[in-house]
Parts: C-alpha cells; sequence; structure tokens
C-alpha cells in the first residue's frame, strides 16, 4: 500500500497532468473504470495501474489480475492528490504514448480523415474523436496548435475512442496536406460560403477539415483545401460550436461516403 504523496509513482502521475510532463516522460494517464477497462481491452502498453483502497470494482480488479498488469495500493487521500476529477472513481492508469507518422496516411488506399487545425479546447478535440470514432473515421490529424490528444480533459471526452481510432498528433498540416495534393479531396469547413455539405464531391481518400474555434482554418492549410462546405442553417444563430459542427458533417459526408463505397 502506497500511503505517501513523495512515492516515485505518485510524483510520476502529478507529473503527467502537464503537457511538458507527458513530452518529456513520452507517458500519460487515464482515470475512471470505464477508461481504464478501454485500455486494458484495446491492449495498449499499460505501464501499471494504481487503485485507492476503497476502489471496490472486482471485475475491474479480476481483470486486470488477470492480464497481469501492475497495480498499486494507495490510501483514498494520496489518490484524490493525483486524481484529475472532481469525484475521482478511484482507479487510474499510466500508459506509453504511441508514437505515429502522418505519412503513414498516404498509404491507405480509401480513408476518411478528420483534420483538426490548432482546435484548442479539449473537450472540443476529446468529442470529435469520439464522433469520428462513431462515424467510422480512418484516423484523426490533429495539427499543430491542437489540444494535445493526451490531455486528461480530452481523453475524459473521448470515452475510449482515443483507443479504437489513430490519432495523429503535432502534424505540420500544411505540409501533410501538401504532401497529400492530388491524393486526398480535402473539405474545409466554413462558417459560410462555401458548397453544402451535400454538394461536395467525395474521394476513395477524403479529409474534413475543422479549424480553430475563434480564427477559422489557417491561410495556409485552407489555400491547400479542394473544397470549403458549408451546414445551411435556416434558423437564426449565426454559427455552431466547432465539436456541433463538425459532427454535423462527419455524420453526413460517412452517410454519403459508406453508402458509394
Amino acid at each position: 500500500m502506497i500511503v505517501s504523496k513523495d512515492n516515485p509513482r505518485i510524483k510520476l502521475v502529478k507529473s503527467l497532468a502537464s503537457s511538458h510532463g507527458r513530452k518529456k516522460s513520452g507517458l500519460y494517464f487515464i482515470e475512471g473504470a470505464k477508461l481504464v477497462e478501454e485500455a486494458i481491452e484495446a491492449n495498449e502498453d499499460i505501464l501499471f495501474i494504481i487503485c485507492s483502497s476503497d476502489f471496490s470494482d472486482s471485475a475491474l480488479m479480476k481483470l486486470i489480475i488477470d492480464r497481469g498488469i501492475d497495480n498499486f495500493s494507495v490510501l483514498p487521500d494520496v489518490f484524490v492528490n493525483i486524481a484529475d476529477t472532481t469525484t475521482p472513481q478511484g482507479v487510474l492508469a499510466v500508459l506509453k504514448q504511441q508514437q505515429k507518422d502522418w505519412r503513414e496516411i498516404a498509404m491507405l488506399e480509401r480513408c476518411l480523415l478528420l483534420v483538426l487545425d490548432a482546435v484548442q479546447d479539449p473537450g472540443n478535440v476529446g468529442t470529435m474523436i469520439r464522433t469520428a470514432d462513431a462515424m467510422g473515421f480512418s484516423a484523426v490529424v490533429a495539427g499543430q496548435g491542437t489540444a494535445d490528444q493526451y490531455n486528461p480533459k480530452v481523453l475524459r471526452a473521448a470515452m475510449g475512442s482515443s483507443f479504437h481510432v489513430p490519432v495523429y498528433n503535432d502534424v505540420p498540416l500544411p505540409e501533410a496536406l501538401s504532401e497529400l495534393t492530388g491524393r486526398v479531396s480535402a473539405l474545409a469547413a466554413v462558417p459560410r460560403g462555401g458548397i453544402t455539405v451535400n454538394e461536395a464531391p467525395l474521394d476513395e481518400r477524403t479529409a474534413i477539415i475543422i479549424g480553430n474555434e475563434a480564427r477559422g482554418i489557417n491561410e495556409e492549410v485552407m489555400h491547400r483545401a479542394t473544397y470549403a462546405v458549408s451546414i445551411d442553417m435556416p434558423g437564426r444563430a449565426e454559427s455552431l460550436n466547432a465539436s456541433i459542427a463538425a459532427g454535423i458533417i462527419m455524420y453526413e459526408i460517412s452517410r454519403r461516403w459508406y453508402s458509394a463505397g
């Protein structure tokens, strides 16, 4: 039983709350029974699991033991000290980050991609990853300036979808889109002035680009888009939340893309 907040493993988990700590170590942590179970079932590279001594999910504990994953018990007040949530469930896991090269995308013969250009709100990023997973997207390409996929808030909003759909982090989008020119139809989402989502031509490789919540899509990225697309809004609202807009576009494109497939 770990009783001290100065224990090396406790200090490690605390450091992973920051982007600097995650980059330095190449690790991250997830919190909550559902996320931990999802990570185990997805065969993610789990270093160890920490449980509060009052954690009572016997089914999850059996799964952890059956898989031979290192696990440690801590006093409840020690767990609260490292938890990222206001009402901790009493279990978290420390995992190795997966290093993916965005150039792998060029090898996909048929794919749907979600491209995030400096989307900064972790809740939006996590929700978009979850929606991309639900809509059958092949990968999420997170451009530079986008909230880190290993941010605890992103992971919670993604609800385990980070383990189902590949996410490429910190991608130089102008370079990546230039590399993929001619092989991917890139649809840039704009508030108004674009063709409708239903009018957008779809290719075997299609990407949807979602821009920053305040500034939209970077000019360099926009220049590399094949088409600009907008959502018809017959109501009086001038705009939509980024993750809502992305969800509507992803649904329509996925429906058409898979119907044609």
